[in-house]
């Protein structure tokens, strides 16, 4: 999310795409066998917070700034199949609904 547009080559791009393809796979699969019901409640609820956690940005010496790095919690404590679920759900709602990522050219 922090590469600006048309930094990385279309093939490239596609290549990695594809390999995440593989892992989403794996993921939606395992979490099916190991989440129980209860547990879909508290996945659906940290990522919510963790959403609007990584929505603020704090300033950093050098005239940048940070954010919190969700993805890591959220896979320690929901497990990495939920984990990786939540932070593309994540990532996807503050790709396609708030602009985040690239040089927001897309829809212009």
């Amino acid at each position: 999310m922090h590469i600006p547009d048309g930094f990385l080559d279309l093939s490239i791009c596609v290549i990695m795409y594809l390999a995440a393809l593989v892992f989403w796979a794996f993921a939606f699969r395992r979490a099916k066998q190991v989440l129980s019901d209860r547990q879909i409640p508290l996945m659906a609820t940290l990522t919510a917070m963790f959403f609007a956690a990584q929505m603020m940005n704090y300033p950093i010496v050098g005239g940048t700034t940070a954010h919190l790095l969700g993805g890591p919690i959220l896979a320690i404590t929901l497990g990495p199949y939920s984990g990786l679920i939540s932070t593309t759900i994540i990532l996807l709602i503050q790709a396609l609904f708030f602009g985040d990522g690239g040089n927001n050219n897309f829809w212009r």
